[in-house]
Order: structure tokens, then sequence, then C-alpha cells
């Protein structure tokens, strides 16, 4: 029950959100995989938030990416807090091979309940 009121959380944000941005709630383990960005449905996310670090504050979250693309990608991604107001930056980078998932990304992200996630400047190789 838990896994399906995310999927339609997840689904509801993504039907009103534009930029890109989706939020993710935070969850127990690793969430579900997601498409971030409907212009590329092979790319797609999971989270998980991890402990709070008392001395920056802040949750520590976890994110993961997959290409269900036939070829190779290369994208720019980014993360911030919900509570945030402006746009997601995506100033960091992953190229992953077709079928692959990336290393574990992390960071400390003063939001517990949920993050926004986004993918963009995807080239294929």
């Amino acid at each position: 029950m838990k896994k399906l009121c995310f999927l339609c959380a997840v689904m509801c944000c993504m039907a009103f959100i534009a930029n890109s941005n989706t939020p993710v709630k935070s969850q127990d383990g690793w969430g579900e995989w997601f498409v971030v960005n409907s212009r590329y449905e092979g790319i797609v996310c999971r989270v998980k938030r991890g402990d709070f670090n008392n001395y920056a504050r802040k949750w520590h979250w976890e994110f993961q990416f997959e290409n269900r693309y036939s070829q190779d990608v290369s994208f720019g991604y980014g993360y911030r807090s919900q509570a945030q107001k402006y746009n997601c930056v995506t100033d960091r980078g992953k190229t992953l091979q077709a079928g692959d998932a990336s290393d574990v990304t992390a960071a400390l992200i003063d939001e517990s309940g949920s993050v926004r996630v986004c993918v963009d400047n995807v080239r294929f190789r």
C-alpha cells in the first residue's frame, strides 16, 4: 500500500511540475525507480533517505540512476530541497552504458520528507 501511494504521488506530481523537476517523498530503503524527465523515459532514478547529520543539520540522501535505453547516454542531473524556491540546477553529470545503473551518489539536503530530482542536457552516444 505504501508503494502504491508513493507511485501515485510521484505520478501526480510529475503531471503538474515543469522544468523537469520531479519531487520524491522519503521512504525506508530504496524507493521505486521513476522517470525523472518525461522527455527521456529511458533514464530512471531511485532515492533513499539516510540518517540526519547533526553537524550539518541536514539529511543524507542517496540517488541512483539507470539507463534503460539500448544505447549509451550522457546527461546532467541535480537535486534540491522541496522547500527551495529556485529551479533545480543540473551541475553534475553522468554517462551510462546501455542497460547500466550508476554508482550511488549522495548529498546532504535540509529536507527530511522529499527532494526534487532533475535531468537535462541528454546526449545519446
